[in-house]
């Protein structure tokens, strides 16, 4: 028998059941067909947004929960705002602010608030150079201030935020890098931008010739005007010895978190999830080989983990242990009496993250 799969909520008690993989579509078309193949969540205010299949055709919908009966908020068929045009499957990924659930379908990027659609870009719209052209990736939100990914022109790609339909470019194919000129921002994910307020975090490769094959990569920061490297390849790390691959960018105010690989004293590869506060040093949250829970951690999901959106530098994440545990944690930065700087140097130069963050099992 397959197992089951399902999404909860939990705000360190009881968990709340949201969603499980036996549940009916909750619409008359759907009559028959049971939801699968569930999105990451997202949650504001105790609404749990997320993207799932339902019948044979590939059909994907967004749906949000809060523990009772489910709203459909688009599927497959619905009108969509462009005149006698219909949505078509909702991409995997949406993003949730207040009651407004960001998402990307067929024919653009939308957002839904109390069951008002909204288009924010759509193909065909003006971009930098010619038009939007391709489907976009799925969206961030944050404020009011909605992030997504596009494809324009002859096939450049860039990175963009919308507000009240004015809309910003962050970065694009053939802007400036740190050294050379960035080349794409997607690495084969499409979890490697995230907004808050109006500063998007971002994983982007980058061509230039300080490097052997010609090509780096790393996190940066933009948010209209000057892009800010976060890390990128060859920077040192939390721990000796340079770092070497990244994904999966989260921001909440000043904080930035993201996942990283590098080649040092723990070995080649990783991965291990780092956070920098401002112009701070990069930190060690945790990372693989770490004691936890009496264990040692074994795998850290690709994207799942992420900042309270509070900008308190708190942050979840998910776990697999040696001893068969797999959960989610809860990390907190914890101050010392000296200055935060010192406190944070001193923990880098002793290589022992493990006192850098409070970690709690929910």
């Amino acid at each position: 028998m397959a197992g089951i799969s399902a999404i909860y909520s939990c705000n360190g008690g009881s968990l709340v059941p949201i969603v499980k993989s036996t549940d009916p579509a909750p619409f008359p078309s759907g009559a028959g067909d049971t939801l699968f193949s569930f999105s990451r969540p997202v949650i504001a205010g105790g609404v749990t947004a997320f993207t799932a299949d339902h019948g044979s055709g590939g059909n994907r919908s967004l749906f949000t929960g809060t523990g009772g009966p489910l709203n459909t908020l688009v599927k497959p068929g619905d009108p969509s705002p462009a005149p006698g045009v219909k949505f078509g499957s909702v991409l995997q990924g949406s993003a949730i602010d207040g009651n407004t659930v960001a998402f990307a379908s067929d024919p653009g990027l939308f957002t839904d608030s109390g069951g008002v659609i909204t288009t924010i870009v759509k193909i065909n719209d003006a971009a930098p150079s010619g038009t939007f052209s391709e489907g976009f990736y799925p969206p961030s939100i944050s404020g009011g201030n909605v992030a997504f990914g596009g494809v324009f022109g002859s096939g450049s790609f860039g990175i963009f935020t919308s507000r009240g339909g004015s809309k910003t470019t962050i970065v694009k194919t053939g802007d400036p890098a740190p050294t050379g000129t960035f080349t794409n921002f997607v690495g084969g994910s499409t979890d490697n931008y995230d907004l808050s307020g109006d500063t998007v975090a971002f994983f982007a490769n980058y061509k230039s010739t300080v490097f052997p094959l010609g090509s780096g990569s790393g996190i940066f920061t933009g948010n209209g005007g000057a892009i800010t490297a976060i890390a990128k390849t060859g920077d040192p790390g939390p721990f000796p010895g340079p770092m070497q691959g990244f994904s999966s960018p989260t921001i909440a105010g000043n904080w930035v978190a993201f996942l990283a690989l590098y080649n040092g004293s723990r070995g080649s590869g990783g991965p291990g999830i780092i956070a920098r506060n401002g112009g701070g040093p990069l930190v060690s949250v945790i990372h693989i080989g770490d004691t936890l829970f009496g264990s040692t951690v074994t795998n850290l999901a690709y994207s799942s983990f992420g900042l309270d959106t509070d900008g308190s530098g708190r942050l979840a994440f998910q776990y697999q242990l040696l001893n068969g545990v797999n959960g989610i944690a809860i990390a907190e930065p914890v101050p010392e009496p000296t200055s935060l700087t010192l406190f944070y140097l001193g923990l880098v130069s002793l290589a022992l993250p493990t006192r850098r963050f409070k970690r709690n099992s929910i």
